[in-house]
């Protein structure tokens, strides 16, 4: 962890980046991080990316007390599921069919939009 905190007080100092956070680390990771960066003189982390999820509720007892105790920014993500892909998109297409006038009249009559009397 010293690395990565030496590595963003670097980036910050040459003004490459003017806060820097973790993301995707456990609770003593990013205090140690942040103990680390304090007792050298190094510039703070200043905020950390979790991910959270209302299922799953582990950052309310692990990194949110750590992040609120350090004074670090909270940045929430959700990531996507997972999609199974299927052999429905190696099927051939066809082209889009097109609406006869018969069809769009009908429609347009059910929908209230015209009269069947007018052509």
């Amino acid at each position: 962890m010293e690395e990565i905190a030496r590595g963003l007080d670097d980036l910050v100092r040459t003004g490459k980046i003017v806060y820097g956070g973790l993301s995707n680390f456990p609770a003593w990771r990013i205090a140690t991080a942040a103990n680390t960066a304090d007792l050298r003189g190094w510039r703070a982390v200043c905020a950390t990316q979790i991910e959270y999820n209302l299922l799953q509720r582990t950052p309310d007892r692990d990194l949110l007390p750590v992040a609120d105790g350090f004074g670090l920014g909270v940045v929430p993500i959700r990531r996507c599921p997972t999609v199974k892909r299927s052999n429905y998109s190696s099927r051939p297409t066809l082209p889009p069919r097109r609406a006869s006038r018969r069809s769009v009249g009908e429609v347009l009559t059910r929908l209230g939009g015209v009269d069947k009397e007018k052509p």
